[in-house]
């Protein structure tokens, strides 16, 4: 937060620099994908995923991208339809 309860600012161009930075710290041969999602202001956070594998499995980058996203999207749909626990 800043002085006036705003939220900070996020560098979401950054996010994606940040990335590039990581996979380039990396061996090329054991480079399996690169994931960076920015939703809007909001609506979840950012996503960061960096697959480090010699097999270079596809099955393992995708899936891992989808999870991070299906958990994403389930956090958003339990701030907007909230339950008590009870029904």
């Amino acid at each position: 937060m800043t002085q006036d309860n705003q939220p900070a600012p996020v560098d979401y161009a950054g996010a994606f620099t940040a990335m590039a930075a990581r996979i380039g710290r990396n061996l090329p041969q054991d480079f399996a994908g690169a994931c960076v999602i920015v939703p809007p202001i909001n609506a979840g956070d950012m996503v960061e995923i960096l697959v480090l594998d010699p097999r270079q499995d596809p099955v393992l980058f995708w899936s891992s991208v989808e999870t991070r996203a299906n958990i994403e999207l389930q956090k958003l749909k339990e701030r907007q339809h909230p339950t008590s626990g009870w029904r």
